[in-house]
């Protein structure tokens, strides 16, 4: 099945310093949840529920300023309303979450993302690097940060998925994300176009595999009631 991103991204922000950022989130139970967390400072981070589990993927991103991104993800969430928190080894300050919601998705996702502070303002200037899908047809998830909050738009080829307003709002930042099916396994990277160059940019990239089909189709079905393959 195709996957879907259910609703729009849930954020929460918050600039003073703490060990930790929360957010309240609804599964209905089996979807994917992605976390997405930002920090002002390097840290141990996990991410919890008291229910589900979220395992880190990839690798932390680090900012030319120091803040920190890392991505989380609950592969089959449990039905129910939570308080899924970002909790951090250290009190830091600019903190941030965001959750997505996705079905039709399987398997554990793969994670690159890297800095940037002068890609300019051409088309798809701000890049993740390349990512090789290990399965096709499958989600890119794209998410770009400017931690002096100018505007940056997503890449040619991808939807918007979210703006992280709260988050943006409470730290002078400006994150976006956007979402493209992919249907090859050649190397491809999550892009977005800065408004303003130099600046101070990370922009990750996540991928996962879509969950197949169990739909057999009326036809097949009945060659093989016939016993013919």
């Amino acid at each position: 099945m195709a996957f879907a991103e259910l609703d729009t991204a849930v954020t929460a922000g918050a600039s003073a310093s703490g060990s930790s950022i929360s957010v309240s989130r609804t599964y209905t139970g089996g979807e994917r949840a992605v976390v997405w967390v930002t920090v002002g400072g390097a840290t141990t981070i996990t991410v919890t529920d008291g229910t589900n589990t979220y395992s880190a993927v990839g690798s932390q991103v680090v900012a030319n300023s120091g803040d920190v991104q890392a991505v989380f993800e609950c592969a089959s969430c449990t039905a129910g309303t939570f308080t899924v928190s970002a909790n951090f080894g250290t009190a830091n300050a600019f903190r941030g979450i965001a959750v997505h919601r996705f079905s039709g998705l399987t398997g554990s996702g793969s994670l690159v993302g890297q800095a940037q502070t002068a890609p300019g303002t051409g088309a798809d200037g701000l890049t993740s690097t390349n990512l090789t899908p290990a399965s096709q047809p499958a989600l890119l998830l794209g998410i770009s940060t400017d931690y002096n909050g100018t505007t940056v738009n997503v890449g040619t080829g991808f939807s918007l998925s979210a703006v992280y307003s709260n988050v943006d709002t409470a730290n002078g930042s400006y994150t976006a994300s956007e979402t493209k099916r992919l249907t090859s396994t050649s190397a491809v990277a999550a892009t977005f176009t800065a408004t303003s160059s130099p600046q101070n940019f990370v922009t990750l990239a996540y991928w996962a595999a879509e969950a197949a089909s169990a739909n057999v189709p009326a036809a097949m079905n009945h060659r093989r009631q016939q016993g013919i393959s």
